[in-house]
């Protein structure tokens, strides 16, 4: 048996709260009604997206975690705007990127490291970190213009957390199955 699982890192409450209040506007356009919002508990930056693992690569993924990050430190990302994502012409998500951050890019790479060392194949997409706001219920252009600036706001990355992801029909449910603090 195996557990679909991700290595993320998730908003505090607080910083969770002011992006969603933030964006009460879109969810209230005519517009909206074609996104499945988020809910504020599901928040997180996926760091690295692991799929379906054994017991066995569950049981040493928190040894070589500590291992790869041994020495990394807490940082911050720092929201930058509002995008569709993958990209405006083949849009799935509506989520916030953030600016340059080489710090946490490696940590992911670090990660990276981690899921190979268990034996997850090698993520061949370039990482682009982003949290997801919404889900676009259908295919199809982007539905409006994302022209409103994000609010001033970071993001302090002080631990992973490798969670579980449970399909269910009224959407994903995760569990965190254990974290690493950054800095020990």
């Amino acid at each position: 048996q195996t557990v679909r699982t991700f290595i993320a890192t998730i908003p505090e409450p607080e910083v969770a709260k002011r992006l969603i209040d933030a964006y009460q506007g879109f969810k209230r356009s005519a517009a909206a009604k074609n996104i499945r919002w988020i809910n504020i508990a599901n928040l997180h930056v996926t760091v690295r997206f692991l799929g379906n693992l054994t017991a066995e690569q569950l049981d040493q993924l928190p040894h070589e975690l500590s291992l790869k990050l041994a020495g990394y430190q807490p940082c911050s990302l720092s929201f930058d705007r509002i995008i569709w994502f993958p990209s405006e012409k083949r849009p799935r998500i509506i989520a916030t990127n953030f600016k340059s951050c080489p710090d946490f890019h490696a940590i992911a790479l670090r990660a990276e490291l981690a899921s190979r060392a268990i034996g997850v194949s090698p993520d061949r997409r370039t990482f682009r970190p982003h949290l997801s706001l919404g889900l676009l219920k259908n295919k199809g252009p982007a539905p409006f213009d994302l022209q409103q600036p994000i609010i001033d706001l970071t993001m302090p990355v002080q631990k992973l957390s490798v969670l579980r992801s449970e399909l269910t029909q009224s959407g994903p449910k995760y569990s965190e199955l254990f974290s690493l603090s950054l800095g020990n």
